[in-house]
């Protein structure tokens, strides 16, 4: 399935204490688009996500 998400949705889901969330972010039987914009967005932002999750910068 193809779907189009915002820079919302996935900060939402990078910063959800929902496991849930993630699974569907990184599940194969979706087709994820998104503008390269959010990438910029993401990686202006990786340090606060980082520090925030706890989550390591190789898994990030």
């Amino acid at each position: 399935m193809k779907v189009v998400v915002d820079a919302g949705i996935i900060f939402s889901s990078l910063l959800s204490n929902s496991a849930e969330q993630r699974k569907i972010l990184f599940n194969k039987e979706y087709k994820f688009y998104s503008p390269n914009f959010v990438f910029l967005e993401i990686f202006k932002h990786k340090e606060k996500i980082l520090k925030y999750t706890k989550t390591s910068e190789k898994r990030f």
